[in-house]
């Protein structure tokens, strides 16, 4: 199986179980992985543990407790390591008003453009629009 996991806003990079953003079990060689952006809000600190991949004899890492010798440290160790992430960034996604639930880009955004093919990283609403059109003839 080709899992593909690109455009997407990752937040709070460390869940409240201690295992990282995304975790792909022992799917590592049918991973693509890019065009993303892992952000850090200070409800989590430090940043570390981008990702993890399942471990192998006796004992399996697992989505929900990844162990230690999976895991890398940040962006860099995750690409070096497992040879994804090539084009994915580490930053704040500038959101045009967060608290009040508008989640789209700034024009300064450093998600703007960077995406797969030069989309924008993170949800395209754009996509829906059509559907809720089409849903009220």
């Amino acid at each position: 199986a080709k899992i593909e996991m690109y455009n997407n806003i990752y937040s709070n990079v460390v869940s409240n179980h201690h295992s990282p953003a995304v975790s792909t079990g022992t799917h590592g060689p049918g991973i693509y992985s890019d065009y993303n952006l892992y952000w850090h809000t200070e409800a989590v600190c430090p940043r570390q543990k981008i990702y993890g991949f399942g471990g192998g004899g006796e004992r399996w890492s697992a989505p929900w407790h990844v162990m230690q010798k999976d895991m890398s440290a940040d962006l860099e160790e995750t690409r070096s390591r497992y040879g994804i992430d090539a084009h994915s960034l580490f930053a704040d996604p500038q959101f045009t008003d967060q608290p009040g639930s508008n989640f789209s880009l700034k024009p300064d955004s450093p998600a703007s453009g960077r995406g797969r093919d030069g989309q924008n990283i993170g949800a395209d609403a754009s996509r829906f629009s059509g559907i809720a059109q089409e849903k009220g003839k």
